[in-house]
């Protein structure tokens, strides 16, 4: 990794699903990810045994001041997964909000 010893970075160390392309998704047993203040992703390290020992240096000044979480079992971390779907009991609200503001071609 380039040095990003800032401290503002976030580290989270879990199993990790990554869609590469298409329909395909990656499972990493055991992945790094560095994120900044905003949730940025900032680096990922697909193999957290193999972070070198200067990394590994910066991961630990961020377990001890509270920027460092690690999954559980049986949780997968799933870097840029935007969750689109919704509820049937949801529809209704939907049109009421799009009747409220007097036309359906509204953004909801």
């Amino acid at each position: 990794m380039a040095a990003h010893a800032s401290q503002a970075l976030r580290y989270v160390r879990s199993r990790m699903a990554h869609c590469t392309r298409g329909p395909t998704v990656e499972i990493q047993s055991d992945a790094l990810i560095a994120f900044d203040a905003n949730g940025e992703i900032k680096e990922v390290w697909r193999d957290a045994k193999a972070v070198d020992a200067q990394m590994m240096d910066v991961v630990k000044a961020a377990r001890l001041d509270g920027r460092y979480m690690e999954g559980n079992a049986g949780q997968f971390l799933v870097p840029g997964f935007i969750d689109t779907h919704i509820h049937a009991p949801q529809y209704s609200y939907m049109v009421s909000r799009a009747l409220a503001w007097g036309s359906t071609d509204k953004k909801i």
